[in-house]
């Protein structure tokens, strides 16, 4: 597949195995959409990748919320008028099995679950209607 041109989305792309990623798109010629809670992380990633010659548009987005990931997808294809790749990255961790409250489990599971079903919901309509 030439990925030159095409379109990425990476949710948690600020850091981490997202920014390396996008590093290894950027390499070849993809056009770069960062989401990311961290809003200076992020900021700081899409003006790195930038100075290094990439196309990127960052979006702060919370994978938990539905809504931010629906607006990740719109704002991906007012930018760049298509999206091929969606890579669903963000996680957390909530540290020791015992002893973490209840609202570090709703976290991460916000994060690690319902991110990844709001990231279907929001793109694999979008991919069927392109039958791609």
């Amino acid at each position: 597949m030439e990925l030159e041109g095409k379109t990425a989305v990476i949710t948690g792309g600020a850091s981490g195995i997202g920014l390396a990623t996008a590093r290894r798109f950027a390499a070849s010629g993809v056009n770069l959409v960062l989401g990311d809670v961290e809003r200076d992380a992020l900021e700081q990633a899409r003006d790195t990748l930038r100075t290094d010659g990439a196309s990127v548009h960052a979006v702060v987005a919370d994978v938990s919320r539905e809504a931010d990931v629906t607006a990740l997808r719109d704002a991906a294809l007012a930018h760049f008028g298509a999206v091929h790749i969606v890579f669903n990255n963000a996680g957390v961790g909530g540290g020791a099995t015992i002893g973490t409250p209840k609202a570090v489990w709703d976290w991460v599971l916000g994060v690690n679950l319902e991110g990844v079903i709001n990231g279907i919901n929001a793109f694999v309509p979008y991919f069927l209607e392109r039958d791609e």
